[in-house]
């Protein structure tokens, strides 16, 4: 049997007495804190689970602010769409009163400058933010999207986080498509090389793309291909014009006439890729058809000699008849001017008749002394106003045309002209370098003959007002067989504001051991007012650099389209990023349709009212009706998702209150409890030490400590 000492009894008592003061002041701390776990050794399996309620109830806490956020974001979003919807409801009713006929030009022009304003109110949307995010501008949310008529955004989704793994996009991504354009129903052959096609400010319409590859190694026998010019599109806005700026009378009628292209008339060596976009701004018609037209046939400083197409004649001043004019000396009624510091003298002008009324006549003048800038020209007013005018035998009267001297030859220029503005965008074949020239005042050769210039861009440095310089000269000449057919002043085929779109494709060499020459065709299809195809048309870029110049590179190609309808041009251009370059199959290009953007459409509106094609503004109400419909989708997909957000924040705010529930289970005190265990451990304590002292009696000892 085990011997009980004092000693051990007092010990057990002691530390029965201190567990149940540990326990006294368990619950006391309990009672004061109100939790029941507060500290790990309280409950170690209670507080790994407190940790994790409490990380959950931290990110729904972020989950719900991320959705308040995402909310806040698309009914800002929302607003912006609301303001466009606004804008072209506004621009819709502009279109239909611009397109009843009744208006005047001024009212027409005032239509055109409100929707101009709604224009650039369009562009301050585009723009919007939330807070100091754009809200456009995908996940480049720091910069505002459309900066200087470029879209500097993305076109990434703004993701948010509003679910353990669960993101969802705050923004609609396709907007640069929606303000900018789009390529829709796009396919690009995979055998051509081309990676991806971007496209910017083009006219609407159907586009196809082909590409070609030469190696002049893999040829059998090579051919050079030669440097081309084509007209690819005109417009012609002239009553009864014959359907071509530039034309050709034959046996069998009017027809187009062909160009060409190079360094100077008759040659087809351009190292140059080019659109180019002429304006007519002039129009001086000598000669209406079968009037009497002359022509220096021999051009000798001393004795020019001018050549009448038929015999001439006068008017009677007593009877008005008309008479043939006899052999004489006709220095009376020409005028001779000398430029300045010149002493030259006209001395006779002596007239000899055809033989027949539709045989040449000539005059052949003595002159003393010419000087460079002398002129001899026929005098219509000698004996009066009018009364010295010469005609042919059917009546129709000759326009007197000057005969210049050039300090050579005398010069008599009774040639067609046309001036006209120029604009291009240049390419070298050979280096790749891009030039965009501008030429104001040119003149055109509307009567060139075969071979013969039509205009020159040289490589003088540029005139004021002129814009870029080439290193060598670009010509365009009649490349037809035959003259160009001029203009009559009674039946005009060319008008001021006529336009054609030049496109010259450079020449490729086939030598061997030459680069590879790559070629890219761009061929588009429009449709008219009743919403027909019109033909075909196209623009073709070819490059022979050392380095193949489109091999795994992004190449932007800059060129003209034209409304033939309105007249309006397009200054857009196609980007192509690629990896090798190769041909492409001819039975499967690359295509797409391209749709303008919202600020293209309604620039183009405003460009159509400004110059009254009426047709054409009516037409563009189909064009606002599908932007709306757009903005309708858009706005019906921001407001989807702010639903979804919406019992998303209800289902995070319904598991913080669970979660926080189960936390307070977990964590917290039952006071009652607590209070109640409390006054049970205070009576066992008093119990312990009542009876301790009932048992454990003190001792000499105990006094002796």
């Amino acid at each position: 049997m085990m011997r009980i000492t004092n000693k051990m009894m007092v010990n057990d008592l002691m530390r029965n007495i201190n567990n149940n003061m540990n326990n006294m002041d368990l619950y006391q701390e309990q009672l004061s804190t109100g939790r029941k776990i507060n500290k790990p050794s309280d409950d170690p399996a209670g507080i790994v689970k407190s940790l994790r309620l409490r990380t959950s109830l931290d990110e729904g806490e972020q989950y719900l602010a991320n959705v308040a956020d995402a909310i806040n974001f698309m009914e800002t979003t929302d607003a912006s769409y609301q303001n466009i919807n606004e804008v072209m409801q506004r621009i819709r009713e502009l279109t239909v009163k611009a397109a009843t006929g009744t208006n005047s030009k001024d009212e027409n022009l005032a239509i055109a400058k409100e929707i101009g304003e709604l224009n650039d109110q369009l562009k301050m949307v585009a723009n919007a933010t939330y807070g100091s995010k754009s809200i456009f501008s995908g996940t480049n949310v720091t910069e505002a999207p459309y900066q200087d008529g470029k879209w500097v955004g993305n076109e990434e989704s703004l993701n948010i986080e509003i679910s353990a793994g669960v993101k969802m996009a705050m923004n609609i991504p396709d907007m640069k498509k929606f303000f900018m354009g789009r390529l829709d129903a796009l396919y690009i052959e995979p055998s051509s090389g081309i990676k991806e096609m971007q496209a910017e400010n083009i006219q609407e319409g159907h586009y196809a793309v082909n590409t070609y590859v030469v190696d002049p190694d893999e040829l059998p026998t090579p051919a050079p291909v030669s440097s081309t010019a084509a007209k690819a599109q005109s417009y012609l806005g002239s009553i009864d014009n014959n359907g071509e700026f530039f034309y050709k009378n034959t046996a069998t009628g009017v027809s187009a006439a062909s160009l060409g292209a190079g360094t100077a008339a008759g040659s087809t060596n351009s190292d140059y890729n080019a659109s180019l976009i002429i304006e007519v701004k002039q129009v001086q018609a000598i000669y209406p058809p079968g009037t009497p037209r002359g022509s220096i046939t021999d051009p000798t400083d001393l004795t020019p000699e001018l050549t009448f197409d038929q015999a001439m004649y006068m008017r009677d001043p007593d009877t008005d008849m008309l008479e043939a004019i006899p052999n004489t000396n006709l220095a009376a009624n020409f005028t001779y001017t000398r430029a300045q510091g010149s002493s030259g003298i006209l001395n006779s002008a002596d007239y000899v008749a055809g033989a027949l009324s539709t045989d040449p006549s000539t005059v052949t003048f003595d002159v003393t002394g010419p000087a460079i800038g002398d002129t001899i020209v026929w005098n219509n007013d000698v004996g009066g106003e009018g009364k010295g005018k010469m005609y042919g035998a059917d009546g129709k009267e000759y326009k007197p045309v000057k005969a210049v001297f050039d300090g050579t030859d005398w010069v008599y220029d009774d040639t067609s002209k046309v001036t006209v503005n120029i604009k291009g965008h240049v390419y070298d074949a050979t280096t790749g370098d891009y030039t965009y020239i501008e030429r104001n005042n040119v003149t055109l050769n509307m009567e060139a003959n075969n071979n013969e210039a039509l205009f020159t861009i040289g490589t003088a440095v540029p005139l004021s007002g002129d814009v870029g310089t080439l290193s060598t000269p670009l010509v365009i000449w009649n490349n037809s067989g035959a003259s160009l057919g001029g203009i009559d002043p009674r039946n005009p085929q060319i008008a001021i504001g006529d336009k054609t779109v030049i496109s010259v494709t450079a020449q490729q060499t086939t030598n061997a051991g030459d680069p590879q020459a790559e070629r890219v065709d761009f061929g588009y299809t429009f449709l008219d007012r009743y919403g027909k195809p019109t033909s075909e048309n196209n623009t073709s870029f070819a490059f022979q650099t050392t380095t193949p110049y489109f091999d795994n590179q992004t190449r932007d190609l800059k060129f003209f389209t034209l409304n033939e309808e309105t007249g309006l041009t397009y200054d857009g251009s196609i980007s192509l990023k690629t990896d090798t370059f190769t041909a492409s199959d001819p039975l499967k290009e690359s295509s797409f349709d391209y749709q303008a953007g919202i600020f293209s459409y309604v620039e183009d509106l405003c460009r159509k009212i400004t110059v009254g094609k009426l047709p054409q503004v009516g037409n563009e109400l189909a064009g606002n009706d599908l932007r709306l419909q757009e903005v309708l989708l858009y706005r019906a997909t921001t407001g989807a998702r702010v639903n979804r957000l919406e019992l998303q924040g209800s289902r995070l705010t319904s598991t913080q209150e669970n979660f926080t529930d189960l936390l307070s289970q977990n964590e917290d005190a039952n006071e009652a409890e607590v209070i109640m265990n409390l006054q049970l451990q205070e009576n066992v304590y008093r119990s312990s030490l009542a009876a301790g002292a009932k048992i454990i009696q003190p001792t000499l000892i105990d006094f002796l400590r």
